[in-house]
């Protein structure tokens, strides 16, 4: 199932990311900041976290993040991804997630989307 993550939930998905850093190598994770960072995304409603998890048993499968912001160089408003991460085990997944994002920047009226790459 695809859904968007609660604040509540933050903290869980936060940690989950660990498993990113883990197998990329190029992003750290200070779980404290990007709780933060990601409950102010949500307090004044620039950012989401979208989750994969299993219908079942509600486990945790993968997840995007993303902020909504206008462009600094144009105004336009711009869907930004801020971590894309799905287990290996789930891996076939990943664009349901990244379908469930651009839907949601459509939603928050963004002309454009962007992937950070690595």
């Amino acid at each position: 199932m695809i859904r968007e993550a609660r604040i509540d939930e933050v903290r869980k998905v936060t940690e989950f990311m660990k498993q990113f850093e883990q197998h990329t190598g190029f992003v750290k994770v200070d779980v404290e900041h990007a709780v933060k960072q990601y409950e102010r995304f949500y307090a004044t409603g620039i950012g989401i976290i979208i989750i994969l998890e299993d219908d079942n048993t509600g486990e945790l499968q993968g997840g995007i993040g993303a902020i909504a912001l206008p462009d600094i160089h144009c105004g336009a408003m711009t869907a930004v991804e801020t971590f894309w991460f799905v287990s290996p085990e789930h891996r076939g997944n990943g664009l349901k997630l990244l379908k469930a994002f651009e839907n949601w920047g459509k939603k928050k009226n963004c002309k454009r989307l962007a992937l950070i790459h690595l």
